[in-house]
């Protein structure tokens, strides 16, 4: 076989017009959470938390190591690799015929012939093909984003409630010594005559806080189970109770806030990437009616004349080919235009329903954030320096006979529900505001 196959059907094989994914966008997000740090452990190769690891340790391993996110990820990955398959030309054909009884030219017979075609989509329909799965893999990114941020959220909350029981249990293990130390003055009280009414109410006010401490302890491992739950541990896995310190407040703008949410919310980036994805397949189905090419060239094997003297005896002819689809069929063109327009309809309507939300959601959580901020300084500033001083008034006028007992444990109640009331202010603006954060896609100072 004389191998003449020019050059044109060479392009023809090699021809194509794939978007490419950029390979730095692909490692800058990879890295964001599954590239091994520097000195640290292998990828792949999980590492537990340290027991007394803080909130900044749990957060980087929970985003490490939560397979929701991992899974969210993965999609987003599986979508990339989706652009370069849909904007590709098709695969070229090779074909091969054999004359089963030989074509007879005045140059010589025709044994056998090699074909090589490739179809071109009218102009547009691979780029805009690419371009709609491009759209939908950002959708994807900007759900991966959005995973995140509440995976933040959940682990935060979870972190705080456990950070708070803490407290709680050492103000009541306090208010619960302070109590103890009566029961020598009460005995002393009896020993000089006085009746036994003051001990058992203050040993009933001992069991009762007794009994407060038993449930608090093992509410611990049920918090400690959430939280390990959302870092992907064993629910059983040890987590030293985190201090609870008094956050440090601010003030947050509304309008600014508002403004934040639209711009970096990834939830409403995700919708918006889908509208865009929708309209790039509304145009694609606007050119569906628009014919394919195929463009081929063949080369026949051709043995020598029979008189060997004929010009061109054995020279092996080569033609070009042009074939084109015939696009009929109507309808099938419409119902794809109207099945984009109405997808993209549906993701607006979807944008504007989660705008409005978000907004509510953002109203409501910033006036949380600023109540928890109001009561923790009401708190801290004045309830609770004037019923820590009425309860040192009341406890020192019952050692000196000037108030009762019950007086006492009515002070003390007191100053443990503001006490609690303080670091649950405390917990629930941090919370509050890991809330917000979610919202408005990262932090809000």
């Amino acid at each position: 076989m004389k191998a003449r196959i020019p050059s044109a059907a060479l392009a023809l094989v090699f021809a194509g017009c794939a978007m490419s994914v950029d390979p730095a966008l692909l490692a800058d997000r990879s890295k964001l959470y599954y590239a091994p740090s520097p000195g640290g452990p292998a990828a792949g190769q999980k590492v537990d938390l340290a027991a007394d690891a803080d909130l900044e340790a749990c957060l980087a391993y929970g985003l490490q190591n939560n397979p929701g996110l991992r899974a969210a990820f993965e999609r987003w990955r599986a979508a990339v690799e989706r652009v370069p398959q849909v904007s590709s030309l098709p695969d070229p054909m090779f074909a091969y015929a054999h004359f089963i009884e030989e074509i007879q030219t005045r140059t010589g017979p025709q044994r056998n012939r090699f074909g090589l075609s490739q179809t071109m989509p009218w102009p547009g329909k691979l780029r805009l093909a690419g371009e709609s799965a491009s759209h939908e893999a950002e959708a994807l990114w900007s759900k991966v984003e959005a995973k995140r941020l509440a995976l933040v959220r959940e682990i935060k909350r979870a972190w705080y409630d456990y950070a708070f029981l803490g407290r709680a249990l050492i103000i009541d293990q306090e208010n619960l010594r302070l109590l103890k130390q009566l029961e020598p003055i009460v005995q002393r009280r009896i020993q000089g005559g006085a009746g036994q009414q003051d001990l058992l109410r203050l040993q009933v006010e001992i069991g009762k806080l007794e009994n407060e401490l038993e449930t608090l302890k093992k509410l611990g491992p049920t918090i400690r189970a959430r939280l390990n739950a959302k870092l992907n541990r064993p629910t059983a896995a040890e987590i030293a109770t985190p201090g609870l310190e008094e956050p440090a407040l601010f003030q947050v703008s509304t309008s600014e806030l508002e403004a934040r949410v639209e711009k970096k919310n990834p939830e409403l980036e995700s919708l918006r990437q889908k509208i865009a994805s929708s309209k790039s397949r509304k145009s694609l189905a606007d050119l569906a009616g628009r014919p394919d090419f195929t463009f081929g060239v063949d080369y026949f094997d051709t043995g020598p004349a029979l008189n060997p003297a004929t010009p061109g005896s054995g020279d092996d002819p080569i033609a070009v080919r042009v074939m084109l689809n015939i696009p009929i069929w109507g309808g099938k063109y419409a119902a794809a235009r109207s099945q984009a327009e109405h997808d993209s309809l549906a993701a607006s309507r979807d944008l504007a329903d989660r705008e409005n939300t978000l907004r509510s959601d953002l109203a409501l959580t910033a006036y949380e954030l600023d109540d928890a901020g109001r009561q923790l300084v009401l708190y801290r500033d004045t309830l609770l320096p004037r019923s820590t001083q009425s309860f040192e008034v009341i406890r020192a006028g019952y050692r000196a006979g000037t108030s009762s007992l019950l007086d006492v444990i009515d002070a003390e109640r007191v100053l443990l529900a503001f006490k609690r009331a303080y670091w649950r202010a405390a917990s629930n603006w941090q919370k509050s505001l890991a809330d917000l954060e979610a919202i408005c896609g990262g932090q809000v100072r």
